[in-house]
């Protein structure tokens, strides 16, 4: 390989390399958990649990102004957002039950 070449192969992987690449499945759990600690300080909070498309998923929910409203996540803010479209929560869990189940995962 000619410098050049080497040149051009360092740039692609650092241009890869800088790309945020964030999956449904496996991440939401996560951001969820973090909406549920910091919106909990001020708001009653639940986790819900649901399917988006084929796969599992989880969002958090707060309770403002008489409504359960979608959380969302932005390191290191939480606000409130629309959701996600497709999204069908099926079971809700309150933060206690939730945290515990969810311990209880990082363990194993």
């Amino acid at each position: 390989m000619n410098t050049k070449s080497i040149f051009i192969f360092l740039v692609i992987m650092f241009l890869f390399a800088c790309i945020q690449r964030y999956e449904v499945y496996g991440v939401c759990r996560h951001d969820a958990t973090y909406a549920l600690t910091v919106a909990g300080e001020k708001y009653p909070v639940r986790m819900t649990y649901g399917l988006w498309g084929t796969r599992g998923h989880n969002k958090a929910q707060a309770f403002k102004d008489g409504q359960w409203r979608w959380l969302c996540v932005d390191y290191p803010n939480v606000y409130f957002c629309s959701g996600d479209n497709g999204y069908v929560e099926n079971s809700y869990y309150n933060p206690r039950v939730w945290l515990s189940k969810y311990a209880s995962c990082l363990k194993s």
